[in-house]
């Protein structure tokens, strides 16, 4: 249920040394063609990649239901058509809470009207409101109107408005993690393609260390 985004170091380091395209100033070695690319079909991308990576893209993929052979593109229109729908809601949020605020604002003036004591927390006759003897008085004061039970709906409406950006956030994310690891792949793919032989043994060694597993 987490919102983060995992990052290993070996991948800030392939974002680092490595590209998703062909650089400008690309050596001989370094032919268009030859460089792996974001919109390739998925199963060539994970040809050749690392069981984490293989498991992670095809995973999220299952999760987020996903067949598309470019599936970096379709990830893409999934987020975009996300980022719309999420901005749709808190729009709808926007709009209940204010509608909520100034009702609260509006039943406090009444109360502290019709029982200007209120604006002391500490005097005797706000206690005595909370009795039983004083509920029907204070309902009919909030409520006369229908005004308390707008305001009750309108609480309603938002936080299940909440709960739905909240949802629709947390899918976000998981095709960013899709999308960033199908990245991951073709970073280090071509790597050995732009970077010199020391670079390509650094990066050799950090995912080797992070593969290690510490003993109890």
């Amino acid at each position: 249920d987490t919102i983060d985004i995992p990052i290993k170091t070996s991948d800030v380091f392939l974002r680092k040394f490595s590209s998703l395209t062909p650089p400008k100033d690309a050596k001989e070695k370094t032919e268009p063609e030859s460089f792996c690319l974001v919109g390739e079909e998925l199963k060539e991308l994970v040809k050749g990649a690392s069981r984490e990576s293989k498991a992670v893209a095809n995973g999220l993929s299952r999760k987020l239901s996903l067949n598309q052979p470019k599936r970096h593109e379709e990830a893409k229109k999934l987020l975009e058509t996300l980022k719309k729908k999420r901005a749709s809601i808190v729009a709808e949020k926007k709009k209940h809470d204010e509608e909520r605020g100034k009702l609260k604002r509006s039943l406090a003036a009444r109360l502290r009207k019709k029982w200007p004591e209120l604006k002391n927390f500490h005097h005797p006759t706000v206690i005595s409101l909370y009795r039983k003897a004083n509920a029907d008085e204070v309902k009919q004061t909030v409520d006369g109107d229908g005004s308390w039970k707008r305001y009750q709906e309108l609480t309603k409406k938002s936080r299940e408005k909440e709960k739905e950006r909240f949802a629709i956030e947390k899918k976000e994310v998981l095709v960013m993690r899709l999308m960033r690891e199908l990245e991951t792949i073709v970073l280090e793919k071509n790597l050995p393609l732009i970077a010199d032989q020391e670079t390509v043994k650094r990066f050799e060694t950090l995912t080797k260390l992070e593969q290690l597993i510490l003993p109890d």
